[in-house]
């Protein structure tokens, strides 16, 4: 079930599975709209509490600064351990550069407690978070 729509990316919510879907599209966005819509998802992931999250971020078309990292690690990354995930799949932008800036935004201090795993394809991604 869609449960928002934004500038770059959607959420969905699946009750049968306690999966929280997040797709982002390929919008250029700014930093401002980025956290925006981070804000957005914590608020979706404090009231549905769902147990795994699957991420589609190959489409992403932002790096990530490192004051950005700082704040998604402060933030987004302690919501997702204060509502007890279980799973995180994230699926990977071919950039090099987006790709690298998200995975040291993900891998600081508070997403290093998280069952985090990065992935090239969806097929990959759904199969560990069904397992």
């Amino acid at each position: 079930m869609e449960v928002f729509k934004g500038v770059s990316l959607t959420i969905e919510f699946y009750k049968i599975n306690s999966l929280l879907k997040t797709i982002r599209t390929d919008a250029e966005i700014t930093e401002e709209i980025y956290k925006e819509e981070v804000l957005v998802w914590m608020d979706k992931l404090n009231k549905y509490q769902p147990d795994n999250v699957y991420v589609d971020g190959r489409k992403l078309k932002l790096i990530i600064t490192p004051d950005l990292q700082n704040w998604v690690d402060g933030t987004l990354m302690k919501t997702a351990i204060d509502n007890s995930i279980k799973k995180v799949a994230y699926i990977i932008s071919p950039d090099l550069f987006t790709q690298v800036s998200v995975e040291q935004a993900f891998d600081m201090e508070e997403g290093k407690k998280l069952n985090f795993h990065y992935f090239t394809t969806s097929e990959d991604a759904e199969k560990w978070i069904n397992e």
